[in-house]
């Protein structure tokens, strides 16, 4: 199941130059793994996750007011023994000019209800 956001760029997710600073990316990326775990499976309570693993490619800047769309893609999963790693794969773009942003890979560890993980 792909997922799918639109951001606009505000004033605290920039620098003094109006480019956005680089961990912003992570959080709205995080946040919208989150909302992926909850669409997909419902209740979370019990579930914890931690990024393992990423791949970022910075394609170009984004700015202050732009309007991004943030793709997430869910690439599969690979069981293990106690937990379950899942891969998505992220994308960023301006919404005006179409430039991609962002391209990433992001490898999410989750633990406890292992059996819809299964």
């Amino acid at each position: 199941m792909d997922f799918e956001t639109t951001i606009i760029v505000g004033p605290t997710d920039t620098d003094s130059y109006n480019i956005i600073h680089h961990p912003q990316y992570f959080i709205w990326i995080e946040k919208v793994i989150l909302e992926w775990l909850i669409s997909t499976y419902g209740n979370i309570d019990g579930l914890t996750y931690e990024i393992n693993k990423f791949q970022c490619k910075f394609l170009s800047p984004g700015v202050l007011n732009d309007k991004l769309t943030l793709r997430l893609r869910y690439k599969g999963k690979k069981a293990l023994s106690d937990r379950a790693c899942l891969k998505f794969q992220v994308s960023i773009a301006n919404q005006t000019t179409r430039h991609p942003v962002i391209e990433a890979d992001f490898f999410v560890k989750v633990s406890g209800k292992i059996a819809w993980l299964a």
